[in-house]
Parts: structure tokens; C-alpha cells; sequence
């Protein structure tokens, strides 16, 4: 074995490498505007949010990053989320008090009329998972009519006919809305 000198001297080492990894973690993976604050990309869908997290991808390829959903996000620990140098999701501001406190928030607005079309034809054609989250958007959107989906009642179709994006931005885009359904 090693002496009690040299045992002491590599931990001492080891304790010195673990510092200066530590202060060169995001070094490597990150632009250098961007160390060492968290980036966050709140991706409201239909807001040209795909094209930009393959860009944030593709100029990252380093960063360690967290692509989750909403519920993902309910379920995260901040201690867990503090790991990553990007969040990226369909999460909601809410989702975003979890986040490291030096963050860059980021969001894409669409103009919202463009943006209900614009869903509803990305549900008509949903070739995806089917599930409890979205089952009664796209059975709503591929069964009716465009003026029939934005009058549905359904509580999920209301989420992201009825300021979807406000709800983003300000508390939880799936929240439920209590206002009577109008045709504008």
C-alpha cells in the first residue's frame, strides 16, 4: 500500500481536480454567454418550438439537457433539475420556479388565432400517442369541424383554444378554463 503521506497527498489532489472540475463544468458545454446560467426554453406549441429546440441542439451538443413534458416537470425535483444546462419542454411558468434561480427564460408568442388554426390542424393529422393527455384534443379536432373544435366544451380542447398562451406564460397552460366557450 501507499503511505500515509502519499494516501493524504492523492486525496488532496483528488479534492483539488474535483474543484476545478466543478469550476469548469459548464466550460466545455456551454457558449460563453451563456456560463454558468441555466437556459430554459418554454416551448408553447405551434410557435415555431420545434425548429428551435434541433437549433439549441445542434449549437449545445455538449450541454447536458432535460427535453420533458408537463407532467415530467410536475414530478422533477429542483434538486434533480439543477443538474442540467438546458430545460427544454412544454412546461409551464409555474414548472420554471423549480429552475435555477440564474436562468435565461426563453419563449416563441405566435399570434394566437394563427396558432388555434395552426393546432388544430397539428391534431387532425396527430399520427402520435394517443392518451389521457390529448386524447380529447385530437378526437375533437380529427371528429369536427374547425368551428365545432373551437366551441367544444371539452376541458382539454379549451386549454389550448382559450389563451393558451397567456396560461403559458402566467401560471399553467393546462389549468382549466371556467368561461363559457365563444365563437370570436
Amino acid at each position: 500500500g501507499y503511505s500515509v503521506e502519499r494516501t493524504e497527498k492523492i486525496a488532496s489532489e483528488q479534492e483539488e481536480l474535483s474543484k476545478t472540475m466543478e469550476r469548469l463544468r459548464y466550460f466545455d458545454r456551454l457558449p460563453l454567454k451563456l456560463r454558468p446560467r441555466q437556459f430554459a426554453f418554454m416551448h408553447i406549441g405551434k410557435t415555431a418550438g420545434t425548429s428551435f429546440h434541433h437549433l439549441i441542439s445542434d449549437y449545445m451538443p455538449n450541454a447536458l439537457i432535460h427535453n420533458g413534458s408537463p407532467e415530467q416537470y410536475d414530478r422533477i425535483r429542483d434538486d434533480e433539475l439543477e443538474y442540467y444546462d438546458v430545460l427544454m419542454g412544454h412546461f409551464s411558468f409555474f414548472h420554471s420556479l423549480k429552475f435555477r434561480k440564474n436562468r435565461y427564460l426563453v419563449t416563441f408568442l405566435r399570434d394566437p388565432v394563427d396558432r388555434v388554426i395552426s393546432n388544430y390542424f397539428f391534431l387532425r393529422g396527430w399520427t402520435g400517442l394517443v392518451d389521457d393527455t390529448n386524447r380529447q384534443m385530437v378526437e375533437s379536432a380529427k371528429q369536427h369541424s374547425f368551428r365545432d373544435f373551437l366551441t367544444s366544451e371539452s376541458p382539454q380542447v379549451r386549454t389550448v383554444v382559450e389563451n393558451h398562451q397567456t396560461y403559458f406564460c402566467g401560471a399553467d397552460w393546462r389549468a382549466p378554463r371556467d368561461i363559457e366557450p365563444k365563437v370570436v
